[in-house]
């Protein structure tokens, strides 16, 4: 049988994030904050793009790799604060040395990653001997993630496009080792109400340091217009208006059930928190300039439909039912085009563009809302 480490256990009692892995969130706080600022500044060429496909992915990657240990042992004794405490000391180096992680720091931030799977290596292989009920008879999805924990650390001393192969290709390894089939192997299933929370709880992260933090830089000299204030508050309806879709929905459509595609759930989150970046980056480039021409925004743009994909697969992840996925990214696409085009007509700036969306994703939101829960507060 499949051996998917990342897989959902829900027939045990649920628990709740514990203060470790809170405290471990906070080193990914100054890493999405230094990834979405470094990506305003640069986001001219394909390879800027890359590099923040692939940047962006590493930090889910590790920070699911350590969720998905702690989830599966419970328990934290001295040897599981130390050792997370290390990988957070990692994830910082890495942090600090983004902005030249394909350049000059690139051994150091590369090999953090590298070290970083090899510490999580360490608590798979610590939690199969004190646990020896979810020890696998065949160790492939440890020797992928060992694999993969090679390739970072070799990506670190290449440059140019081997550079990019290699960390691609440790990047599809790391993915595909929970999918790999180990003979004699059973299901092992990870806790969803947990899963859900700590998923939950990145997000929020993510909405407040990549949006949020960035888009309010610009006052930090106390000195912003009318029309930036307005370009800030749009984003914050930005991510009001997630919190209204994503929160309740998981809340009354995840807790307790196991998603018909678990995998495609979990990844595609990833993919959500990566639009927020791209909706930070196009926010900063924006507040630079709230009069530019509305193809300026292309960025916000496609970090916004981007959103509003991952989400509604998402839901489809859960509910097993994709065409009512796709008739609400239609829905929502056809008021997104209108005020496109509209804007273009009447040679608008971006001022307008971006007031307009925020406002019908959060008229769009509250619509599917009513459908779905009608008036009541379904979150608690």
């Amino acid at each position: 049988m499949k051996n998917l480490i990342f897989a959902q256990r829900t027939d045990e009692n649920s628990y709740s994030a514990s203060w470790l892995e809170l405290f471990f969130d906070l080193v990914f706080v100054a890493m999405v904050a230094q990834l979405t600022y470094h990506f305003s500044y640069n986001h001219s060429t394909f390879e800027d793009f890359l590099q923040l496909g692939i940047v962006g992915y590493m930090i889910f990657l590790s920070w699911m790799l350590t969720t998905a240990n702690r989830n599966l042992r419970q328990e934290e004794d001295l040897t599981d604060i130390i050792g997370v405490q290390l990988q957070m000391a990692l994830i910082l180096i890495m942090s600090l040395t983004l902005p030249q992680a394909f350049a000059e720091y690139s051994w150091l931030f590369f090999g953090a990653m590298g070290l970083n799977g090899f510490i999580g290596l360490a608590f798979m292989r610590r939690m199969y001997r004190l646990n020896p009920q979810r020890r696998p008879q065949t160790f492939n999805v440890w020797w992928g993630f060992f694999m993969a924990s090679c390739l970072w650390f070799v990506t670190g001393f290449l440059e140019g496009v081997y550079l990019y192969i290699v960390a691609t290709l440790a990047l599809i390894t790391h993915i595909a080792a929970p999918m790999t089939q180990g003979k004699g192997n059973v299901v092992t299933m990870l806790n969803m109400d947990h899963l859900l929370e700590r998923l939950g709880l990145f997000l929020l992260l993510v909405m407040g340091e990549a949006v949020l933090v960035v888009a309010l830089i610009n006052s930090a000299a106390g000195e912003f217009s009318f029309e930036q204030l307005v370009i800030v508050l749009s984003g914050f309806i930005l991510m009001v208006a997630l919190w209204w879709w994503y929160f309740p929905y998981i809340h009354n459509h995840a807790h307790g059930k196991r998603a018909p595609w678990f995998q495609l759930m979990l990844h595609t989150h990833g993919f959500l928190y990566g639009s927020l970046i791209l909706i930070a980056g196009g926010l900063k480039i924006l507040l630079n300039d709230p009069y530019l021409p509305i193809f300026h925004a292309w960025i916000y743009l496609v970090g916004v439909l981007l959103m509003v994909v991952t989400f509604n697969i998402i839901r489809a992840t859960l509910t097993h039912h994709p065409l009512e996925a796709v008739k609400s990214i239609a829905g929502f696409l056809v008021g997104f085009l209108v005020l496109i085009l509209f804007c273009y007509w009447l040679d608008l700036s971006v001022y307008y563009l971006v007031t307009g969306i925020s406002i019908w994703l959060l008229l769009y939101v509250a619509i599917d809302y009513r459908k779905h829960f009608g008036n009541s507060c379904v979150i608690y």
